[in-house]
């Protein structure tokens, strides 16, 4: 579980709670109150409201807590020999390459690692 203690994050998730606290209340108390429906269907409509309110809650508390994972270091190093070739003056120049196909993990040149895709690291 991560808690980050930022203030902005904080008051966000507040505002959040509070908003969700307001829609769950206007809707039982004013809508569902003074609307048509009547007996078993207003019942209905708001143990509706409430359970789509505690899974938001839910929800919204599980993304904000959990922990984000970071992609960690390889125990073995990645040969990138294939990736260069040599110029007429010896010196070693890295190949173009195309981009890898959509959903196949890549690898960071900058400290050579295997990375999911869509990742972006080490900046």
């Amino acid at each position: 579980m991560v808690f980050n203690r930022d203030p902005l994050g904080i008051a966000s998730s507040v505002c959040v709670y509070i908003l969700l606290l307001f829609g769950d209340y206007a809707i039982v108390y004013h809508v569902l109150e003074y609307g048509q429906h009547e007996g078993l269907g207003r019942s209905f409509g708001a143990l509706l409201s409430h359970c789509l309110f505690a899974m938001s809650i839910v929800c919204h508390l599980r993304a904000s807590l959990t922990d984000p994972g970071y992609v960690p270091l390889s125990k073995t190093k990645i040969d990138f020999s294939s990736d260069l070739e040599k110029t007429e003056s010896g010196q070693k120049k890295k190949k173009k390459r195309e981009p890898p196909p959509i959903g196949e993990w890549t690898v960071c040149h900058r400290c050579e690692i295997y990375r999911p895709p869509r990742s972006h690291h080490c900046r």
